[in-house]
């Protein structure tokens, strides 16, 4: 099947990845590249995850809704998602980063 995601910021991307694992897939990017936020995110050192994953900097009228979207298993899973792409994290005050930099 082929499958064509529209935006290649860090969810399309995601999104990408997982569907490549059956799919041929198309990002199709208004931008000359895909990440190009991501890639400025700390600095442009790539900053793809933090270790504070608790849910007070979040404004909701649903927090049933937050719950069950950031939890202990879903955090575990981010994780090992990044470990499988080979992404060795540099963690540097809570602040994931790629050991590359």
């Amino acid at each position: 099947m082929n499958v064509i995601v529209i935006g290649g910021g860090a969810s399309g991307m995601i999104s990408a990845i997982y569907a490549a694992k059956n799919n041929k897939v198309t990002i199709l990017e208004r931008n000359q590249s895909c990440g190009k936020k991501l890639l400025a995110t700390g600095n442009g050192k790539c900053n793809y995850y933090n270790e504070d994953q608790s849910l007070t900097p979040y404004h909701t009228s649903n927090p049933e809704l937050l719950t069950k979207i950031i939890n202990e298993n879903n955090l575990q899973e981010v994780e090992e998602f990044f470990k499988r792409l080979g992404i060795v994290p540099k963690i540097k005050n809570g602040y994931y980063y790629p050991f590359s930099n």
